[in-house]
């Protein structure tokens, strides 16, 4: 078991890492817009409560919630994945 997740870790290295370095594979600045695009939303979207309770569940300050909270935090979680997707090709179209 121990050999396959080293096996994918040495390929990642050997393969992968000589391109996030050369910035073939990793843009900053689109990196940069994704992230403050998504973040901007959420601010938008959501308030500030409802991100302090998701970042205290993402982090381990609240395991325990109630059903309410749990439908909360999965369309607060589930708006994340959507903002990213459209705002990764907003800025593949701006690009």
């Amino acid at each position: 078991m121990y050999k396959g997740i080293i096996y994918f870790l040495f390929a990642f290295i050997i393969v992968f890492l000589p391109y996030l370095v050369s910035h073939l594979l990793l843009s900053i600045p689109s990196f940069l817009f994704v992230i403050g695009t998504v973040v901007t939303l959420l601010f938008i979207a959501f308030s500030f409560s409802d991100m302090g309770e998701a970042a205290g569940f993402v982090f381990g300050r609240d395991r325990e919630i109630s059903r309410g909270k749990y439908l909360k935090l999965s369309h607060l979680y589930s708006a994340v994945g959507d903002y990213a997707l459209y705002c990764g090709l907003l800025g593949t179209i701006i690009g």
